[in-house]
């Protein structure tokens, strides 16, 4: 059921039975045609098949800044006139930084592999980053209807670089990865990016794909909204 909640003088949408799919979700929040979607940690593409599913009219900025990673993303997507390929991290500040480049590649993060991590560093390279403020500003990017964030533990790094975007209120979703248990050291909690993103007007709308480790929570998914468009 689908209706029309008034509160405060504006109008919300309100729409049952969230909570399967992040990308369903944000279809059904957005509705929006060809929104305009940041993949930061694309890895080899798995987000973008998603995406494509869902919203095949959307606009695609991919961030992946392994060499090797990134050769196999632009394999696959670097023809899709939709699709911005970048081989750069997004941080808190412009840099060059050690990234930890796993056997696993999905594990590959900037922050060594904690008690509950798995896999093994293969490799460790500099790779460039720089921030999503300085990203928007050059690419002349105006709004981000969906932020995604798959960056094994430096999502708060990524949001930092971010804050004017974010304080602009330009950003509609954001889904993150969030951790509840030692993946990598020194990795930020949930509460933490929650905290975060709360000061920033974001609200939580569900969490999806939750594992555990052992008898225990270890990571989720969580799709964040902000302000007077939380459903």
């Amino acid at each position: 059921m689908q209706g029309i909640l008034r509160r405060s003088g504006f109008e919300l949408r309100r729409v049952d039975r969230l909570g399967a799919h992040p990308l369903a979700d944000a279809r059904t929040i957005l509705a929006e045609a060809r929104p305009v979607v940041f993949d930061v940690g694309a890895n080899v593409g798995q987000t973008i098949a998603r995406v494509r599913h869902f919203m095949p009219g959307a606009t695609i900025h991919s961030f992946e800044p392994s060499e090797s990673t990134f050769e196999e993303l632009r394999e696959r997507y670097g023809d899709d006139p939709l699709i911005h390929l970048n081989r750069v991290a997004l941080g808190a500040r412009r840099e060059e930084r050690k990234l930890f480049e796993n056997v696993s590649s999905e594990m590959t993060s900037f922050l060594p592999l904690g008690e509950h991590g798995w896999g093994s560093v293969a490799a460790t390279t500099l790779v460039p980053v720089e921030t999503l403020d300085d990203y928007c500003r050059r690419a002349g990017v105006a709004r981000i209807d969906l932020l995604k964030l798959d960056t094994q533990g430096f999502e708060l790094e990524v949001l930092r670089g971010g804050s004017q975007t974010l304080a602009a209120g330009r950003v509609t979703l954001l889904l993150a990865e969030v951790f509840f248990a030692a993946v990598y050291e020194r990795v930020p909690s949930f509460c933490e990016v929650q905290q975060v993103l709360s000061e920033h007007g974001f609200a939580l709308v569900s969490i999806y794909d939750l594992h555990h480790i052992g008898q225990r929570a270890g990571w989720c998914d969580a799709l964040f909204v902000r302000g007077t468009d939380a459903p």
